[in-house]
C-alpha cells in the first residue's frame, strides 16, 4: 500500500491523494499524518489546509471525538480562560494572566501589568484574531471596588497595544474583539492609530441604554441576556434598542452570523436575528451553566459537569424542532454547588476550569496544525 502511495506522490496526483485521505475516519486520518513527513504535510497543507473541506472536517472531528487529553497545572488560581487553536490564555485572582502553547503546555509569557495601589480579586481574559485582552478587577485601599486595568496585547511577540486604568469598570468589563484590527466594547469601539488603540466614545449610538453586563456581537448586533429578556442594539444604528420577552431565564449567549443560541435554566434556544423569532431546540433535565462555540460547532455545560455538542448547521435548521448532540462527554471535575467551570471552545480544541483551581483541562483534536492553503487552492 505504501509502495502505491510512493508512486502517487511521485505522479504528484493531488486531487486523487486529496479524495483518498478525506475518504477516512478522523482518527485513522490523525495516524496517517504519523506515516512520514510526506503524508503529514500533504494532508497538513491539501486535507485539513483546504478552506473548501475545513468545515465538513471540523464538525467530523467533533463528531468522531478522539481528542489528546491534557491536564496542565497552573501557578495560580482561575478565573477565567480562553483559547484558539495555537495558545491557551489563563486568568487569575491577583489579576495577572498567563499564556500557554496550546500543544505543549509550555508558558510563553505572563501579563502581569497591573495599576499599584489596587488590591486585584479577579481577571477576564479574551483571544482575539490578532490580540489578546486582559481586564483585571480590584478594590483600592479604601476598599471601593470597581477599579480596573485593561490591556491588550499582540498575539505575535506580545507587545502591548493599549492600556488603561478606569474606576468605573462598567467602561472595559464588557469587551469582545471583532475583526482584525478593531475592538469593539461596551463602551465605544477601540479603533488602531499608530501602533496603539484610542477609543471612540461616540461609536456606538445610545451607550447610555445598553444594559450594564456582558454582550455577543458579529460587529453588526450587540444582544445581552437581561434575566427574561433579549436585548438587541444594531452597531451604528440609530434604531432603539429592540427587546425579545423570554419566558425564563437566560442563562448564558453564544453567536454566529445573526443566529444567538439562548442557554436558559433548562432548555435552550436559537434566536434569529433578522426575524426576531425564537426556535426551542431542547431540553435538559440538568441545569444549563454554560456555552462556547467556533464557525461550526456549539458546546452546552450542564450541572452535571456533562459538555454536548452540537452543529450550528442542525441549530439553524428551520425544518429540525429538536436537536441532538452529535458528541456528549464528562469533564473529570466534581460537581460543586460553590464553583463553576468555565469552557472554551476553538476550531479543534475545547479547555476547561473550575473557578479557583489551578487545573485546566484541554482536549486537542489535531495536535499538528495545518498551514492554510493560498486562496484559490484546493
Amino acid at each position: 500500500m505504501r509502495d502505491i502511495m510512493s508512486e502517487l506522490f511521485k505522479w504528484d496526483q493531488d486531487i486523487f491523494l486529496q479524495n483518498l485521505f478525506i475518504s477516512l475516519d478522523t482518527k485513522t486520518l490523525r495516524r496517517c499524518c504519523e506515516v512520514s513527513k510526506l503524508w503529514r504535510e500533504f494532508i497538513n497543507r491539501r486535507v485539513w489546509g483546504c478552506a473548501r473541506l475545513r468545515p465538513g472536517l471540523i464538525v467530523r472531528l467533533w463528531t468522531d471525538f478522539h481528542p489528546v487529553q491534557q491536564e496542565l497545572v497552573v501557578r495560580g488560581a482561575v478565573t477565567s480562560i480562553a483559547c484558539d487553536d495555537q495558545i491557551m490564555v489563563c486568568g487569575y485572582t491577583d489579576g495577572t494572566c498567563e499564556v500557554f502553547n496550546e500543544e505543549t503546555g509550555e508558558c510563553i509569557d505572563t501579563f502581569d501589568d497591573n495599576e499599584e495601589g489596587i488590591h486585584y480579586t479577579s481577571s477576564k481574559v479574551t483571544v482575539g484574531e490578532n490580540i489578546i485582552e486582559k481586564i483585571s478587577y480590584g478594590s483600592d485601599q479604601s476598599d471601593r471596588a470597581g477599579n480596573s486595568y485593561f490591556g491588550i496585547w499582540r498575539k505575535i511577540a506580545f507587545q502591548k497595544m493599549f492600556e488603561s486604568v478606569q474606576d468605573d469598570e462598567k467602561d472595559y468589563v464588557y469587551l469582545l474583539d471583532h475583526g482584525k484590527d478593531e475592538k469593539l466594547s461596551k463602551a465605544g469601539k477601540y479603533q488602531k492609530s499608530g501602533g496603539m488603540y484610542k477609543i471612540l466614545e461616540d461609536s456606538l449610538k445610545d451607550v447610555k441604554y445598553l444594559p450594564k453586563r456582558d454582550f455577543c456581537t458579529d460587529g453588526i448586533y450587540f444582544v445581552f441576556g437581561m434575566q427574561h429578556e433579549i436585548c438587541i442594539c444594531e452597531v451604528r444604528c440609530e434604531t432603539k434598542i429592540r427587546k425579545v420577552s423570554m419566558e425564563s431565564n437566560i442563562v448564558n449567549l453564544t453567536m454566529r452570523d445573526h443566529n444567538v443560541l439562548i442557554l436558559q435554566d433548562f432548555k435552550f434556544s436559537v434566536l434569529d436575528l433578522d426575524t426576531d423569532k425564537i426556535c426551542l431546540k431542547g431540553e435538559n433535565s440538568f441545569q444549563l451553566i454554560s456555552t462556547s462555540s467556533n464557525a461550526q460547532i456549539v458546546s452546552i455545560l450542564d450541572a452535571q459537569n456533562f459538555i454536548k455538542l452540537y452543529t450550528w448547521t442542525d441549530l439553524t435548521n428551520p425544518n429540525l424542532p429538536t436537536c441532538l448532540p452529535i458528541h456528549t462527554f464528562s469533564l473529570p471535575i466534581p460537581t460543586s454547588p460553590y464553583t463553576i467551570p468555565c469552557i472554551c471552545l476553538s476550531q479543534t480544541t475545547l479547555i476547561a476550569a473550575t473557578t479557583g483551581s489551578n487545573s485546566i483541562f484541554s482536549y486537542q483534536l489535531w495536535r499538528d496544525r495545518p498551514q492554510l492553503a493560498r486562496d484559490g487552492e484546493e
